[in-house]
């Protein structure tokens, strides 16, 4: 396993590049419908690593600390939006964990009614990767994105989970509401700031969420985005890698 996590930054990106072209779906919100193309992308261009936050969470500062910031405290919605915010986060907390079982988490997607696109690659040093994406949604959220590795010993893991959230007012509050719910987070974020926080946990994991700004939505490898994207959330659950 120690051999498998010393690699997988490596070949992430490799990966992410060779699957960039899977399919992506419609996010629907409480005000409209937004349809997007996947972009074209040569191989000229860079990629961006999925299994990392370190190319939308804040830098290292060197500056002064400031103090977190103070999170507003809203209630979980109870709209669709709401109820698909529960659903992912939940799959997220039950299932974005070592020694995952694939089935598992494919039957628990396609109960909710969602389609999927699997992709499989092998590497002999490391063993296999698997991309899970959905190819539909549920109300309000979208792009769901799993990659799990199975190591040369045959044990799968979770190297990174996420989906997105529709942008809207406290929209933001609303998915650290639920975050903090369904991974039971007592606790204040060790990050936190206007448009990202983050935990890390005892598991070796750490759960983040991001409020995404126009500079965070370019050039995406796997998704297109407009301007009208501007504040989609995103929450994660990942390996935390040093």
């Amino acid at each position: 396993m120690k051999k498998t996590l010393g690699l997988i930054v490596i070949i992430s990106a490799g990966f992410y590049f060779y699957y960039h072209n899977l399919k992506s779906p419609k996010l629907e919100t409480s005000d409209q419908t937004i349809e997007h193309k996947e972009s074209a992308q040569s191989p000229s261009q860079p990629t961006h690593d999925h299994s990392s936050h370190s190319h939308l969470s804040p830098g290292p500062d060197n500056t002064k600390k400031e103090p977190k910031k103070l999170i507003k405290v809203v209630p979980i919605p109870e709209d669709k939006s709401g109820k698909s915010l529960i659903q992912m986060s939940e799959t997220l907390s039950l299932l974005a964990n070592d020694n995952i079982d694939i089935e598992e988490l494919k039957d628990n997607l396609t109960s909710k009614g969602l389609n999927l696109t699997i992709a499989n690659d092998s590497n002999e040093h490391t063993g296999k990767m698997t991309i899970i994406r959905t190819q539909n949604t549920l109300p309000g959220t979208r792009y769901f994105h799993a990659q799990i590795f199975q190591d040369e010993e045959g044990n799968s893991f979770v190297q990174h989970m996420s989906f997105e959230y529709r942008p809207g007012i406290d929209a933001f509050e609303q998915a650290i509401a639920t975050a903090k719910k369904y991974f039971n987070l007592n606790r204040d974020p060790d990050t936190s700031k206007d448009d990202f926080v983050s935990w890390s946990t005892k598991t070796g994991h750490v759960i983040w969420i991001k409020k995404m700004s126009k500079e965070d939505l370019e050039n995406d490898p796997f998704n297109a985005y407009t301007d009208s994207d501007v504040g989609t959330i995103k929450v994660a659950k990942e390996l935390e890698i040093h």
